[in-house]
């Protein structure tokens, strides 16, 4: 018979290697829904069991949590989040701001409003940014986004061979086994515009709950906790 205390700890255990795996948040590439200082837990059960039995496959529009691809070495190892705009066969172009999937766009369903915030920068100091912000309906599911000053279009002349898609001068065709992902925070994220198609079997989980938030530039706790994540 197992001791109360042992048993405690072997749940606990038990409940961090295949249900819930908990990351903290250093990245702004997800503003304005995960903050920088966010503590968030994945659910490692939305779509397999240890990438041994899968059960479903990740859908558009929706968030996931995924080691980085092999082919980003500088962050090999490290734990991403982003959401998924294309899976395996769709076809994906940006025209002014506006994704497109199989050509239809994601329609932005709020006046753009300036927004200014604060960001960690990966040479380790905080910045100011500014973005335009409005709501985005990305197939089904309604998120807030910030996008970058510039107008934006992709994919760009000369950057055609990523990984993982298919593309030409006007769009990309995602390949069999991956899912081209981005980051809220369009103007400050890098993502499959940069680094190619994600391998799906590189999914980790789906990003379920803010359980606990911290700013670290202000040193104080945010009114975030037990959010849960869109």
């Amino acid at each position: 018979m197992l001791r109360p205390s042992f048993a405690i700890l072997l749940f606990f255990l038990l409940l961090r290697l295949v249900i819930i795996d908990p990351i903290y948040i250093i990245s702004g590439s997800m503003v304005p829904e995960i903050l920088i200082g966010d503590h968030v837990l994945i659910f490692k059960l939305a779509y397999n069991f240890q990438n041994l039995i899968s059960w479903r496959q990740p859908k558009p529009g929706e968030l996931v949590a995924f080691k980085a691809p092999l082919y980003v070495p500088h962050d090999r190892d490290s734990i991403w989040i982003k959401r998924v705009i294309a899976t395996e066969g769709q076809r994906v172009r940006i025209d002014n701001g506006t994704v497109y999937v199989n050509n239809v766009p994601y329609l932005h369903l709020k006046k753009n409003r300036v927004v200014r915030f604060m960001d960690f920068m990966s040479y380790g100091v905080w910045q100011k940014q500014e973005a335009w912000a409005t709501e985005e309906n990305t197939a089904g599911y309604i998120h807030p986004i910030y996008m970058g000053n510039a107008e934006e279009y992709w994919p760009i002349s000369g950057q055609l061979a990523l990984p993982g898609l298919i593309c030409d001068a006007v769009s990309c065709v995602v390949k069999q086994g991956f899912m081209f992902v981005m980051g809220d925070n369009r103007g400050g994220s890098t993502d499959s515009r940069d680094y190619g198609a994600v391998q799906v079997e590189n999914i980790i989980g789906r990003p379920w709950l803010v359980w606990m938030s911290r700013d670290q530039r202000l040193s104080q706790f945010r009114n975030r906790w037990f959010k849960l994540l869109s």
